[in-house]
């Protein structure tokens, strides 16, 4: 899981998600009147297009138009009115010297974050003459050739790479888009997109009804779909109420068994946890230090609504608990960094992490954006140290369920000197997700961005390799409860 590529950090923050639902600037009546405020006046005004996105932002008046549009189809994904040139600037909006550019920007915690460019163009999108109706807008039909034909195109004009794939993209789609009439049933239509995105086994790609389906597919197999497939071939498949309760049953198992083993080498005393438990720490024998982070989101407030989190108080959390854990852990004579069950969650997050390992101001990561059949220019991520960083030597692990924003923080570990990457390669997932919604309410997330490392490497799909493979969590280290990965890193560090 990883950012959204429209989103930035929240409106708490002094920021307007580039969802563009700009709330905080005044009310949707969905008409021209200002409802008492001035226009946008000129800084601002005009249209404005992040073609790596399919996003265009229409500043009229005190109006403001988002959309979402590929070379066929276009959609109006909100409408607001009421909103000047103050409300702009005050969600941290910033217009380039030469006028020709918009941008979400600011530093928050010392980090600087700049969200999608948006370019002055002279007039919308052709296809956004005509928006296509969403559900719950006036003129709505149902239409699944329709949503697949956008959905296709989605990914025909923004998907990352197809080439990286092997992926046929056009073929396959042709071929599926066979079995659809314009009166598919919503069920229909989602499970011929799931069969579409299967080929590309990128696990930011994903196709979802809100509620009630998500299809996924990873391109490495992940610790849990070892503990499935290890069940299926002992015990068949799941085909009944009293097999699926088994089922759950283990697959909880395994991982409590997993999470409990790796806590056994801690010193009496030396283990603690904060953020919600996400990040934890001890001290193992020889002065080993050990730090284990297993998410990137839900560092604060209510696990069991963790998509509805508060940016500002995510970020707060972590970086408490980051001050704890490595005060702790600052007299220790070597740390062990566990990033194998870290899913990922919000990129920025990881900026905070890897400050407090930096010996200096350091270009990290290059990151670019699909346009057309390029990329576009290089932006670099440039971090500087936290105070007190931990410069000692580091062994970091990973594993295939290391992904995205986890991976992200991978990379730029991975260019410190006193960084050693030891376990199993990433998953491959390093691009930020790109949300896009089909006029029938499907939502679809895809890979659209480049993460490279200042020397140019990639490491999308392969995913992140190390310079020690050690397996993690096998039959045999489960049945004699210990875990290799900590074990061969102990070993290292102290040699």
């Amino acid at each position: 899981m990883r950012n959204k590529s429209h989103s930035t950090l929240s409106t708490a923050l002094g920021t307007l998600a580039l969802s563009l639902t700009l709330a905080a600037c005044g009310g949707g009546d969905g008409g021209g009147n200002n409802n008492g405020q001035s226009g946008s006046g000129g800084a601002f005004q005009g249209i404005w297009t992040a073609a790596g996105y399919g996003q265009v932002l229409a500043i009229e008046g005190s109006r403001v138009r988002s959309y979402d549009y590929s070379t066929d189809f276009c959609l109006l994904s909100d409408e607001e009115s009421g909103v000047s040139d103050a409300d702009l600037r005050d969600e941290n909006w910033t217009l380039s010297a030469d006028g020709q550019s918009i941008r979400v920007s600011l530093t928050y915690l010392g980090l600087d974050y700049r969200g999608p460019e948006y370019r002055r163009q002279d007039s919308l999108p052709a296809s956004c003459a005509s928006p296509v109706a969403q559900q719950g807008q006036g003129g709505y039909s149902a239409d699944a050739l329709r949503d697949f034909d956008y959905f296709a195109q989605i990914f025909q004009e923004y998907y990352l790479s197809f080439d990286l794939k092997g992926v046929d993209w056009a073929a396959n789609t042709a071929s599926l888009r066979d079995g659809l009439t314009s009166a598919s049933d919503q069920e229909t239509l989602f499970l011929t997109l799931a069969e579409a995105i299967r080929p590309l086994r990128d696990a930011h790609v994903k196709v979802f009804i809100a509620d009630q389906a998500l299809a996924s597919f990873n391109g490495h197999p992940t610790l849990n779909e070892r503990f499935h497939q290890q069940w299926v071939d002992a015990n068949g498949a799941v085909d009944s109420e009293a097999k699926q309760q088994q089922y759950v049953a283990y697959m909880e198992g395994q991982n409590q068994r997993v999470r409990a083993i790796r806590q056994h080498y801690a010193l009496p005393g030396t283990l603690d946890q904060a953020a919600n438990d996400k990040l934890s720490w001890y001290i193992a024998p020889d002065n080993i230090g050990v730090l284990m982070l297993d998410s990137f989101i839900g560092f604060s407030g209510d696990q069991a609504n963790i998509e509805d989190y508060d940016e500002e108080a995510e970020y707060t959390a972590l970086e408490n608990a980051l001050d704890q854990a490595m005060a702790a852990l600052a007299n220790t004579d070597a740390l062990i960094f566990d990033l194998r069950l870290n899913g990922g969650g919000l990129d920025f997050a990881a900026g905070l992490v890897v400050r407090r390992f930096l010996d200096t101001e350091r270009t990290l990561q290059y990151r670019q954006v699909r346009e057309g059949s390029s990329f576009s220019e290089p932006e670099a991520r440039v971090i500087a140290p936290a105070g007190n960083p931990y410069l000692k030597p580091v062994a970091v692990l990973t594993s295939a369920d290391t992904a995205s924003a986890a991976e992200s923080l991978v990379m730029m570990l991975r260019e410190l000197p006193h960084v050693v990457l030891m376990g199993g390669n990433t998953q491959g997932i390093l691009s930020d997700v790109l949300i896009k919604q089909l006029p029938g309410g499907i939502d679809v997330w895809l890979s659209n961005e480049r993460l490279t490392t200042p020397s140019g490497e990639w490491f999308e799909d392969s995913g992140i390799p190390v310079a020690i493979e050690v397996p993690f969590a096998t039959a045999r280290d489960l049945e004699a409860e210990e875990d290799s990965g900590l074990e061969a890193a102990h070993a290292l560090l102290t040699q």
